[in-house]
């Protein structure tokens, strides 16, 4: 009988203190997202920040990926990469509404995933992981939280 391999596709794989931001002005989600994929670039010098922010922004305006419980979660698959690029923001204080379905963000969960065939099952996994971990009590305890060391801690914590 085998057993299974750990989830590669846990959050607390992806997050660490370097990709969590906590965003205390107001913001527009566009700008957020600019500023998660800085994160994400600063961290792998490699990446093309234009290139992402274009796939993600697109992305977003085919199908908003905010969740009711506040959680939004841009993402897109990109070529050249070969895992998840991730970052992760708290809201806060700050007033960001979808537009597309008027709900208040309160998190941002930005991804980015290899676009071979055979890595969609784990991105189908992180979203799937995501929308059951960042459920509305969930993110408000996040929120009110200080620091992204307690926030990192937070996550893992309910992650692993």
């Amino acid at each position: 009988m085998n057993s299974e391999p750990e989830d590669k596709t846990s959050i607390s794989n992806f997050i660490n203190t370097n990709n969590v931001l906590i965003v205390k002005e107001n913001i527009s989600k566009n700008n957020l997202i600019e500023k998660l994929v800085e994160i994400l670039c600063k961290q792998d010098t490699s990446l093309d920040k234009n290139n992402i922010l274009q796939l993600v922004l697109k992305r977003e305006e085919g199908i908003s990926t905010t969740l009711d419980t506040g959680l939004s979660i841009p993402h897109a698959r990109f070529e050249g990469i070969d895992n998840f690029k991730c970052a992760f923001a708290i809201l806060p204080n700050a007033a960001l509404k979808d537009e597309g379905n008027d709900i208040d963000i309160k998190a941002m969960f930005l991804f980015v995933s290899p676009a071979r065939s055979d890595f969609f099952k784990k991105h189908l996994n992180l979203l799937s992981n995501l929308s059951q971990t960042f459920q509305s009590q969930f993110i408000s305890d996040i929120i009110s939280l200080n620091s992204e060391q307690e926030i990192f801690e937070k996550i893992a914590s309910k992650s692993s």
